[in-house]
């Protein structure tokens, strides 16, 4: 069961769900016999806004299974007792991992 906000592992990278059609198996025929599709946000930009991404209407097939973050979000870690907040920049799906890095102090990104 996929809702929005979540984010995802697609065929096409890492993306957050914006809205899915409203039965839970996928793809379903609409009042015009066309199919719906899952709208999802792939390619964020790590630091801008999620307006940022492409969007994406993609059938259920290309939705691989659910992910914990996706590029341009912000998570957190502990270093030596001291919380630090990290941008996720990019998803590997050939490793499953992520490239992180810290976020500066006065709350700007490291340039890349």
């Amino acid at each position: 069961d996929y809702k929005p906000g979540d984010v995802v592992k697609t065929v096409y990278g890492a993306g957050v769900l914006v809205s899915c059609p409203e039965a839970p198996s996928g793809s379903v025929e609409n009042a015009n016999g066309g199919t719906e599709s899952f709208l999802v946000r792939l390619w964020r930009i790590p630091g801008k806004s999620i307006s940022s991404a492409s969007a994406a209407y993609l059938n259920a097939d290309a939705i691989l299974g659910k992910l914990s973050a996706a590029p341009g979000m912000q998570t957190k870690r502990e270093v030596n007792g001291k919380e630090q907040t990290m941008m996720v920049y990019s998803y590997s799906p050939f490793k499953d991992s992520y490239l992180l890095a810290p976020v500066n102090d006065d709350g700007s990104y490291p340039s890349r």
